[in-house]
């Protein structure tokens, strides 16, 4: 079945976890902790740290690390190695397409920033594979996540497509730069052709 790959390619080959997942390792192998209270503190947590810049994130997340488990990554929650993008890459129907670098929330960003996290991680793909990425999906996706400037920087860098994580089908009447997508979690066939036949 075809598929696109989105990569955020800061996190490639890395020892640590994507921030949300070193967040609740953190917080739930936490000892310190009532057990009813770590869903809560996780939240809270992980709705503070989100909008902000890589630097900062990596900064909180190393300071609670260090008052508990470490910044060591669970092998269960490690990230692609380069050598594996590249043998996903190698299949005909599957495409690879941009992510950014960090994973940042666009909207929280400067557009500088926007900038060079969506043309960074676009030049380094196609350094990697020797190809174009036309793709790019929004981290995180939301409408509030992304704004009319951060479309823009996608279109002037030269992205043909960009994904949202709105609800929905994709008409051809839609921009090629704010696509829907059908969230598919961990289901059997009959219910995944329940959801496309309600679409």
């Amino acid at each position: 079945m075809p598929a696109t790959f989105f990569i955020a390619t800061g996190y490639l080959g890395g020892s640590r976890e994507f921030w949300w997942d070193e967040l609740e390792r953190i917080v739930f192998q936490s000892e310190g902790l009532p057990e009813g209270e770590k869903e809560s503190r996780y939240r809270s947590i992980y709705e503070r740290l989100q909008p902000m810049g890589h630097e900062a994130r990596q900064q909180v997340l190393q300071m609670l690390s260090s008052c508990g488990e470490g910044n060591r990554g669970r092998k269960s929650h490690r990230t692609l190695a380069v050598e594996e993008l590249q043998a996903l890459a190698r299949e005909t129907a599957f495409e690879i397409g941009a992510h950014t670098v960090t994973h940042p929330v666009l909207a929280a960003q400067p557009i500088e920033v926007q900038y060079a996290e969506l043309k960074d991680s676009r030049n380094w793909l196609e350094a990697l594979l020797g190809r174009p990425v036309r793709s790019v999906s929004y981290p995180y996706g939301g409408s509030h996540h992304y704004t009319a400037a951060t479309v823009e920087a996608v279109r002037e860098i030269g992205f043909v497509r960009a994904c949202t994580t709105r609800a929905g089908a994709v008409h051809r009447t839609d921009s090629p730069y704010e696509m829907a997508r059908i969230n598919v979690t961990d289901m059997d066939g009959e219910q995944f052709q329940k959801i496309l036949n309600s679409v």
